[in-house]
């Protein structure tokens, strides 16, 4: 039987048939050959990243679609049997796409003379995306992309250049690194070690700005979550794909974009069957942000096991634009520097976001430069506030969410 029949066999299986199927084909007709599951490992992208020959094997046929996303073609494998060599070693890569319960499942199955040598490729592929610090991939029309330009603002975020109110970003803070050194305190207590933040409140007052500063500063593998959704698949696969990537990138970050937005009826149920672990999540750092907190499902955002504790990002207080001011303008030119004159500003400026105040600070620069540079900075950051001012007030409100008088960071319950 050749590789094109066994795969027409396998495809033509039961659903429960499947993988069975397989490795009976695989073990009758290449008796010399053994084969596996890729142990949630991934095969192609390590393939792909250290430039190793990988490539299809022809009489087995492929199936394959092309699909754009963000002005480029990429290419989808749906069924086909690869060529892969690592090191003095060959091996055979199955990948199998069925359709089940949830949508579409896409398997990937290795085959090689030995078990030993394909214990040592998958051993190599988890431990090098284990190492695989410091990149950024976004998930987003169900595609996993490098971002580098993402990678670069998390490299040259700091909590230093964070204003929080009160001592919310030390908070913060500690809560992940505890939770990072208590990894053996975790197991031995036969404790899941894993991790669940969400940082909640209007947009513009630090939510992102956090979450880029965690990742440079623990310098955690960072997986961001922008939609479940797009046409070639469906949410509840493309939640698998996520957790799945989570699991093989341990330690890591996943930070799940705008919850309130993300999550729907639809994918709900998938997604928090895949947040309860029923494969294990240990080593996954999951951080949640939502602008509109009270749209949250509660089994989502009161249960401890899924996010452990909540931080609000309110409105900057006067002491927090004051701050501010002070550090956003210390970076420019000597003369655009409010220093003293920050405590001014911040007085008139009740209500701002941290976004708004960033917004003031440029279009009072380009009013003060086009304005010959006359007069004081401040001046034109006072007369560009009573705009900005209009402006807000003619903005629809964001959803109201008024903090309950309880501490945030403590644990909910059930």
């Amino acid at each position: 039987m050749t590789r094109r029949e066994i795969l027409n066999t396998v495809l033509n299986a039961p659903p429960d048939a499947i993988v069975r199927t397989l490795f009976e084909a695989v073990r009758t007709h290449f008796p010399d050959w053994h084969i596996a599951e890729d142990y949630g490992v991934d095969l192609e992208r390590f393939a792909r990243k250290n430039d190793l020959p990988f490539s299809p094997i022809e009489e087995a046929g492929i199936d394959q679609q092309i699909f754009h996303y963000r002005g480029k073609a990429h290419t989808e494998t749906f069924q086909g049997w690869h060529l892969l060599e690592w090191g003095s070693e060959t091996y055979e890569l199955v990948v199998l796409t069925t359709r089940g319960s949830h949508g579409k499942n896409r398997d990937t199955f290795l085959i090689g003379r030995t078990a030993e040598a394909i214990a040592r490729l998958v051993e190599a592929v988890a431990e090098w995306a284990r190492e695989d610090r410091g990149s950024v991939l976004t998930f987003e029309e169900g595609c996993w992309k490098t971002s580098e330009e993402l990678r670069e603002t998390v490299q040259s975020t700091r909590f230093e250049s964070l204003v929080l109110a009160g001592d919310l970003k030390e908070r913060i803070r500690g809560d992940i690194s505890s939770w990072l050194e208590a990894k053996e305190t975790y197991e031995r207590f036969g404790i899941p070690w894993k991790r669940g933040l969400i940082l909640v409140g209007d947009p513009g007052n630090g939510k992102t700005h956090a979450v880029k500063a965690i990742a440079n500063e623990f310098d955690l593998k960072v997986l961001y979550v922008r939609s479940f959704s797009c046409e070639h698949a469906s949410d509840q696969a493309n939640i698998a794909n996520v957790f799945k990537r989570a699991r093989e990138s341990a330690p890591c970050l996943l930070v799940l974009e705008d919850l309130d937005t993300l999550v729907t009826p639809k994918n709900r149920s998938f997604l928090l069957n895949e947040m309860d672990g029923f494969a294990s999540n240990a080593g996954i750092l999951t951080i949640g942000t939502a602008n509109s907190p009270e749209k949250l499902d509660p089994a989502l955002a009161d249960r401890p096991s899924r996010f452990d504790r909540r931080y609000v990002f309110d409105r900057p207080a006067l002491s927090e634009r004051e701050s501010y001011l002070r550090l956003f303008t210390e970076r420019l030119d000597p003369a655009l520097r409010l220093d003293d004159a920050a405590a001014e500003v911040a007085l008139v400026t009740e209500g701002y976001s941290f976004a708004y105040l960033k917004e003031l600070v440029l279009s009072g620069m380009m009013a003060w430069i086009s304005g010959g540079r006359d007069g004081r900075f401040a001046d034109a950051l006072l007369a560009q506030a009573e705009t900005l001012g209009i402006q807000m007030k003619n903005e629809p409100p964001p959803a109201a969410y008024v903090s309950p008088r309880r501490d945030y960071d403590e644990d909910d319950d059930d």
